[in-house]
């Protein structure tokens, strides 16, 4: 008898544990809603404050005027449905990733910020993502990917119409970089009008890289890592129209010969 109930016992303190182990896991993930009104949160920033790592924040298909959004948390942010605006309002960047972040974009369109639609230091996904300038130069193009940083573009996401006054216009990068069915179209640069990398490794896979102009060298992407990173352009990808003022229309590579291509 006291060996059944002591067997008994432990059956439900195990009970007991899974309950509570599947409740706690329940709560994991949860959903945060941003809209102007009606929704738990009314800006971008207050619901990434507000979220656990594992959340996602739901964006109202409206325009968020809203910049120099912080994300120092592992979030999925994305449309409730179609697509969500997010104009940056002038500030340095409309989002910007922490080093000890894994973040996911999702069919948003970023635009309006004067150093990068996006500065990213961690683990970056974007999903449909748009990253549209309107001519107006920023500091590092779109998207200024650092050396701690892992950016992956993705589901037909387009960096369009954004100009540098540094580098590349499209895409500075100082990562690591994968593109997979995507394009970069119409940016400017100095050297790299579509893409600029200096440190970290890049991939292009299924992917355009078009009329893009730089206004030195590698108007559609220039690879000037000495320390031996390469751009890895595959066969699947296509490049038309791309421009450049001094030499190098197509690309501009230290680690190929030749390095410069039209």
């Amino acid at each position: 008898m006291n060996i059944f109930l002591t067997s008994l016992n432990n059956r439900t303190l195990f009970a007991a544990f899974v309950t509570s182990f599947l409740l706690v896991g329940s709560s994991y993930g949860a959903t945060l809603t941003v809209c102007a009104s009606g929704c738990a949160y009314t800006s971008i920033q207050s619901a990434v404050d507000a979220a656990a790592n594992g959340d996602t924040l739901s964006l109202s298909p409206q325009t968020f005027v809203e910049g120099d959004i912080q994300v120092d948390k592992d979030l999925t942010i994305k449309a409730s449905s179609g697509q969500a605006t997010v104009d940056g309002d002038g500030e340095l960047s409309v989002f910007e990733v922490d080093g000890d972040a894994t973040v996911t974009l999702e069919d948003l369109w970023l635009e309006n910020a004067t150093r990068a639609m996006l500065i990213n230091h961690g683990d970056t996904t974007l999903e449909t993502v748009y990253v549209v300038g309107d001519g107006t130069s920023t500091t590092y193009g779109g998207i200024v990917n650092y050396s701690t940083g892992l950016l992956v573009i993705r589901s037909a996401s387009v960096v369009a119409g954004n100009v540098s006054t540094s580098v590349g216009g499209g895409i500075s990068n100082f990562g690591d970089l994968e593109i997979s069915g995507s394009t970069i179209i119409g940016n400017q640069g100095r050297l790299g009008g579509g893409i600029f990398n200096s440190q970290g490794d890049v991939s292009v896979a299924t992917s355009s890289i078009s009329f893009n102009h730089a206004t030195v060298r590698g108007g559609g992407y220039a690879n000037a890592n000495v320390g031996g990173g390469a751009v890895v352009i595959l066969s699947s990808s296509s490049y038309s129209g791309n421009t450049a003022d001094a030499a190098c229309d197509k690309y501009y590579d230290i680690h190929r010969t030749p390095a410069c291509v039209n």
